[in-house]
């Protein structure tokens, strides 16, 4: 790697523009849940939504807030394992070494990690991507091999949340068109992520078209990242991790149940409700899968399972329990984002000798 001198992420201004962005799409989702509240209590009765609320066990979302932590721990886990297959987390003997970087170490990539949660207010949590300019800006490791690490994140989200819906889908029979669609897409997906000479003929194919042409190089680098990411045997451990995560948040939701005295609440339809709502709010694209995955969350509720004695205690148990992941999650990132700023420039202060070039591709 080419050594120049390198500009300060603290100062620079794309730095802050990138972070004025953040934070203005953050406000904006914000006000966008408030309406989402305004919208259901509508629909709710306003006096008796504050009994709901009044008579809720607060204890329930302390315990909530616990499970989502832990959601973030196996996460960032398979955060790690990401990176160390890629070479650019501590080199275990045999692996890839796409970064041409130094290591990073455990404390930044946690910093990195955590700081995506910021972003998860963006369509789809594209913004994700971000995490990988990070990566670029202090140790020049292409956003090339690091962006399929978040493509890789969605899709093992993706698949681990598809088999906790899976018990519910079969019992009930409900949602089972949305599941079934969605695993063939992502099932064809990996087919052929891993069926190289097919995913090789598409780009050569695309090197013919002129808007693409110059994309494609970046995109065989990406390719390679990305295949390494999907081979079945990382695979089926990073899905683990990922089913094992998001299970704990809907162990949340049924905590949060208990504490407005939902005494028909059991952590196996929990389960399929939050995971449910949580793949019709994705698929939406929508920042937090704002008002499909509450909406779908109290029908499920209230209508479906009959966990909730009422639309009151269903809209109220939905404001907590997102209140206690979505936003929790949101605060975090924030809070890393202002901790991994002040680590970038003192980086940047210790190695200002270094320069990465004018793109991080």
């Amino acid at each position: 790697m080419v050594c120049r001198q390198r500009p300060e992420f603290g100062e620079s201004d794309r730095s802050r523009l990138t972070l004025k962005d953040v934070v203005k799409k953050g406000l904006l989702t914000l006000i966008l849940f408030l309406g989402v509240v305004a919208l259901f209590s509508f629909v709710a009765d306003l006096r008796a939504l504050a009994g709901s609320l009044d008579r809720y066990a607060a204890w329930t979302a302390a315990v909530a807030l616990v499970l989502a932590a832990g959601n973030y721990g196996l996460r960032f886990l398979r955060w790690q394992l990401y990176l160390r297959v890629l070479g650019i987390s501590r080199k275990p003997q045999g692996a890839a070494d796409l970064s041409s970087s130094a290591d990073v170490s455990l404390g930044y990539s946690l910093a990195v990690f955590l700081s995506g949660f910021a972003f998860s207010v963006t369509p789809g949590k594209i913004g994700e991507v971000a995490k990988g300019a990070f990566l670029y800006r202090t140790h020049g490791i292409s956003l090339a091999v690091t962006a399929p690490v978040v493509i890789a994140e969605r899709l093992t989200d993706f698949v681990g949340i598809l088999m906790l819906c899976l018990a519910g889908v079969i019992s009930t029979r409900y949602g089972l068109e949305v599941i079934v669609v969605a695993g063939g897409f992502l099932l064809g997906s990996v087919i052929l992520l891993n069926f190289r000479p097919v995913a090789m003929t598409l780009l050569d194919w695309m090197a013919y078209v002129p808007l693409l042409r110059r994309a494609v190089a970046v995109m065989r680098k990406s390719y390679e990242s990305m295949a390494l990411l999907v081979r079945p045997d990382l695979l089926l451990v990073a899905t683990v991790l990922s089913a094992g995560a998001w299970f704990l948040e809907c162990w949340a939701l049924h905590i949060v149940l208990t504490g407005f005295e939902a005494t028909s609440s059991t952590v196996l339809k929990s389960t399929f409700i939050y995971a449910f709502s949580t793949i019709a709010g994705a698929l939406t694209m929508l920042p937090g899968g704002l008002i499909f995955t509450e909406g779908s969350m109290i029908l499920l509720l209230e209508k479906v399972f009959q966990l909730a004695p009422s639309r009151e205690t269903a809209v109220a148990a939905t404001l907590v329990i997102r209140c206690c992941t979505l936003w929790f999650a949101v605060a975090i990132g924030f809070v890393a984002l202002a901790f991994l700023r002040r680590m970038m420039r003192a980086f940047a202060e210790k190695a200002g000798n270094l320069d990465t070039g004018p793109t991080p591709y």
